[in-house]
């Protein structure tokens, strides 16, 4: 049961970043004009967004992975399961967003890189933790 809540816990701690970073980004870097309220809008303003905004969200995935993982593994105490479970999930959503709409490769590779070493630090704190 404990490894059940630290895997709800670690996921539910990590979008909550994500939706705050991608806040942060949207008013740190507004989008010019009005904000597009469709896909085809959407489409249309894609190559328009600030590079900062791509940059700030891509930050916040790689803390979302990496606070994620570490809050699931702070409440299993002595399994990686929970931590991995979240590190993937989040990391299978970010791809998914990437799949959905077209981005440009800027923030495709931000994104990878992003979920690459998020996956990797996170993993790091996890072991020195659980020690096994």
């Amino acid at each position: 049961m404990r490894n059940v809540l630290a895997t709800i816990a670690g996921l539910v701690d990590a979008f909550i970043l994500v939706f705050i970073f991608d806040m942060l980004a949207h008013i740190v870097f507004p989008i010019e004009g009005d904000t597009p309220t469709s896909l085809e809008e959407m489409l249309a303003i894609i190559d328009k967004i600030p590079t900062g905004q791509f940059v700030l969200m891509g930050v916040g995935h790689f803390i979302a992975i990496v606070a994620g993982m570490g809050l699931a593994t702070l409440i299993a105490k002595k399994s990686l399961v929970p931590a991995i479970i979240v590190g993937g999930l989040v990391s299978v959503a970010t791809l998914a967003n990437l799949f959905m709409l077209p981005h440009p490769n800027l923030f495709i590779g931000i994104e990878v890189g992003a979920i690459l070493l998020g996956l990797a630090i996170g993993w790091f704190i996890t072991k020195r933790v659980v020690k096994q």
